[in-house]
This record gives C-alpha cells, sequence and structure tokens, in this order.
C-alpha cells in the first residue's frame, strides 16, 4: 500500500548493518518539485520504521532536534531563559553569571550531540571540578537543560540525576556571637553612625540585607511591629515585633527616613535604597574596625537565635521571627502564631541584659 503524499518512507539501506531500515519524512520541496528529506532514525524491521512514522505524524516535532549538541541545547534554553521578558523568575544577573560560569566548565561536553549524553559523561565533567560549588553549579545546569530538552523531546530520560557531586563540605566559617559585654559597649557608642543598625540586626534577627531592604511603608510603629524578608517563601513579607531594646533605633530611622521623603527605613545620603556593597564595605566595616570588633554583620543573626535559644523561647516563633521554614509537619500546617506570641517571645531577651541600663544610655543619645 503506498504512503499519502508527504507522509515520508521507510527504504533498506545498503550494507550488512544491525538496522538496516531506514525512516525518513519530507521536509519540502526543492525548485524542481523533488521532495526534500530528513531521516527520523534507522530500525531493524520495516514496521518499526513505518510506526516512527506514524507516531511523528501523530504529534509532530524537529527531525532536527536529534543533531543538536550539548552548546546547542545549552544556547536554545538560554536565549528562552534569558532573553524571554515573559520568563521573569530565577533571571536575576546573579543566577545568569552562574549559570554562564557552569557552562564554562562543561566545555568538553560542548560538541558532543545532545541525545547521546549519559551518566557517565556528565560525571565526568563534574569531576574535573575542585569546588562543591561549582560541582553544585553544573549539576544545576544539567538539570535545567534536560528539563528543557525533555520537553521539547529532544530525550526521553534526564541522566543528570544521577550525577553525583558528593557531600556538601561543613563549613569553616566560624561564627562569633556578640556577647551581652560586647552589645553594652554597642549602645555606649551609638554616636558612631549606624552603630544603631547592627544593634537593630541582633535583637531581630535580620539579615544585612533584609535591614536595607525594610520600606517605611512596612513599618508599623503604633502596632510595634515591621514586615520585611527575602530569600525563602517563609522569609518574605515576615512580621517581627520591635524589640523595646531597638525601639527608638526604628523610631529614629524612620522619622529620618519620613522628614527626607524616602521610601527606605535604611537609605543612602540621597534618600535612596542602600546597596548591600555601600552598607557593608564602606559604611559597617569601617564602624566594626573603629570599634575594634572582630565580627561580621552575619554574627548580629547568629547573635539573636543563640540569645533566643538562651532563654528557651519558643522554636516556632523563632523560626518564625527568622524566617526560617518549619520542618515538623504539625508546626507548618496545623501550629500557628499570632502577633502577641511573637512578641511575646522577643521580649524575653531583655531578661539577659541590663535593660534599663540600656535604655537609659538610648535615652541620653535620643533625647
Amino acid at each position: 500500500m503506498r504512503n499519502p503524499n508527504g507522509f515520508g518512507c521507510v527504504y533498506r539501506a545498503h550494507g550488512n548493518r544491525r538496522k538496516p531500515y531506514i525512516a525518513r519524512i519530507t521536509i519540502g520541496w526543492d525548485e524542481n518539485g523533488k521532495q526534500l528529506f530528513e531521516p527520523l532514525g534507522s530500525f531493524e524491521t520495516k514496521a518499526e520504521g513505518i510506526q516512527a512514522l506514524i507516531e511523528y505524524h501523530d504529534a509532530p516535532y524537529d527531525p532536527y532536534s536529534s543533531k543538536k549538541t550539548f552548546a546547542d541545547v545549552y544556547a536554545d534554553w538560554y536565549k528562552k531563559k534569558f532573553q524571554n521578558s515573559d520568563n521573569i523568575k530565577g533571571t536575576s544577573k546573579s543566577n545568569r553569571v552562574a549559570y554562564e560560569y557552569a557552562y564554562r566548565c562543561s566545555s568538553t561536553l560542548h560538541n558532543i550531540k545532545f541525545k547521546n549524553l549519559r551518566t557517565h559523561d556528565l560525571q565526568e565533567a563534574v569531576n574535573h571540578l575542585d569546588s562543591y560549588s561549582s560541582k553544585s553549579k553544573l549539576k544545576m545546569l544539567f538539570g535545567q537543560l534536560y528539563l528543557y530538552a525533555t520537553n521539547m523531546e529532544i530525550v526521553k530520560k534526564d541522566y543528570s540525576e544521577f550525577v553525583n557531586i558528593g557531600a556538601k563540605p561543613e563549613s569553616t566559617l566560624l561564627r562569633q556571637v556578640f556577647t551581652a559585654d560586647e552589645i553594652e559597649f554597642l549602645y555606649q557608642h551609638l554616636d558612631i553612625p549606624y552603630v544603631d543598625t547592627l544593634l537593630l540586626m541582633i535583637f531581630h534577627g535580620l539579615r544585612p540585607t533584609e535591614l536595607i531592604t525594610i520600606k517605611t511603608k512596612d513599618v508599623f510603629l503604633d502596632q510595634n511591629y515591621f514586615v520585611c524578608g527575602i530569600k525563602t517563601e517563609a522569609g518574605k513579607h515576615r512580621t517581627i515585633p520591635i524589640s523595646k531594646l531597638a525601639r527608638k533605633f526604628v523610631e529614629h530611622w524612620y522619622a529620618k527616613s519620613t522628614a527626607e521623603n524616602s521610601e527606605w527605613l535604611i537609605s543612602n545620603r540621597n534618600g535612596l535604597q542602600m546597596k548591600y556593597t555601600n552598607y557593608n564595605r564602606d559604611i559597617m566595616q569601617k564602624v566594626l574596625s573603629s570599634l575594634d570588633a572582630h565580627h561580621t554583620l552575619y554574627d548580629a543573626r547568629h547573635s539573636f537565635a543563640t540569645y533566643m535559644d538562651k532563654v528557651n523561647a519558643n522554636k516556632l516563633c523563632t523560626q518564625k521571627i527568622m524566617g526560617h521554614s518549619p520542618k515538623s509537619l504539625i508546626d507548618k500546617v496545623y501550629t500557628h502564631k499570632t502577633l502577641e506570641d511573637l512578641q511575646f517571645e522577643i521580649d524575653r531577651l531583655e531578661t539577659l541584659f541590663d535593660t534599663q541600663k540600656l535604655l537609659d544610655i538610648v535615652q541620653k543619645k535620643y533625647r
């Protein structure tokens, strides 16, 4: 039985082959009306070739996709992810730079047909890298490319999921908690600009980037809380009660920002959003150096967690204040905490310090 025009055909190739039958489709006609063909693949029997033609016409796909190299797939994926304005999520500059770096680390794979890649090829590329971070970025790229290639029907199996990058090494960075004496020392030096912002982080468990992205509209002094957060779903838009030990600092910055008509609670000299590099490198590193304080800004957040644990604060309340996702299903789904609950727990920190002495120091500074 003759195939319909444009359907394609199956023919037997010359020579002694394991899969002698070639299925090909019609992709057009030249100027003389002659058919132009593209092979779909080779098969052991003619029936398998005809079945391949039927499946192609039931759900047409790009026959050229089987020829795409790793580099071709990366280029197609990169264009779709980073050059399509409709795709916003996960397209930040840092995200893009990380994927570009991972691609450069995969140079041994660039010219290999994507459909021919197997786990051992990917694993070998990973094994050539030294740092866990680089290996992690490369595996992340593999996952993205295989997701794209599967959707585009270039491959049917994701071989990247079997790539082993080893266990994440324990961090060698030791966090140093601000001691009670060091915290009192900070209060005694409130005359140094931005020292109060460090205390704000200590008593609210804030990341530096969270502090400088608080907007004045998200500060509710009459109800004694503010809203902020970045990074994770649990961390975003979280409600944080204001500690009595730091309320004056919030009031000070709120009044300053309002007077300057600034959108940000902690702004730069022009009333604009403070960049992390400016806040950390240009301001806080100089502040810490002038105080001879051997700390990083992230020590403030670790200090908060340590002190909340020291007063036996409710774990779920601490997690909610810090923006951590509860690990327990009961806590995640069934347990709810009010602003009053969070306020009660954060107020327990006052028992660890000579609170009245600290408040008296603040009163003299801001009177």
